[in-house]
């Protein structure tokens, strides 16, 4: 009965060292987080000084009913009940052409496959934490067609205006 309690006690602490280097290896690895959301159409917010109810520069995802899909601050990055955590990989810009703004808008996108989001944070040229990315890609693929850039001071936003236009 002693070996089954010590074989017991082992493999308790090998799960918990391995969870902990997960974690590790995961804030590590820059944290981005990748996730699948069930919309073919929603709203972008970009709000480059902030707007009345939020002072902080931001942009929000929602869908046309209001639910929020992604909120990305300078120093926060969280992510709608309806999407659902997904498979990360790299993104790319699919090469196409883009519009960029650092001015206060409103977009509707439309795309045939349900969209994916990864938000990752990006560093300044010394290796400083200096905000936040978002990326909106075409389904599984990693073709870019929007980017958020959220920073206290810069924010940009780029988009390609086949999928997103001004409302």
């Amino acid at each position: 009965m002693g070996s089954r309690v010590r074989a017991l006690s082992l493999l308790t602490m090998v799960a918990a060292a391995a969870i902990v280097i997960a974690a590790a290896w995961a804030n590590a690895s820059g944290s981005a987080l990748r996730v699948a959301c069930p919309q073919k159409a929603f709203l972008v917010g970009f709000y480059p000084t902030g707007e009345p109810s939020q002072h902080k520069p931001h942009v929000k995802v929602f869908t046309s009913r209001q639910q929020l899909l992604a909120l990305v601050l300078p120093k926060r990055l969280s992510f709608g009940r309806a999407c659902k955590p997904a498979r990360d990989s790299k993104t790319i810009w699919d090469g196409s052409r883009a519009k960029t703004t650092r001015k206060r808008v409103v977009l509707k996108c439309r795309v045939a496959l349900t969209t994916q989001f990864r938000g990752a944070p990006f560093t300044r040229p010394g290796g400083t934490y200096a905000g936040n990315n978002l990326f909106a890609t075409l389904g599984r693929t990693a073709k870019v067609f929007l980017r958020a850039k959220i920073a206290s001071r810069g924010s940009s936003l780029r988009y390609d205006p086949r999928y997103c236009k001004k409302r």
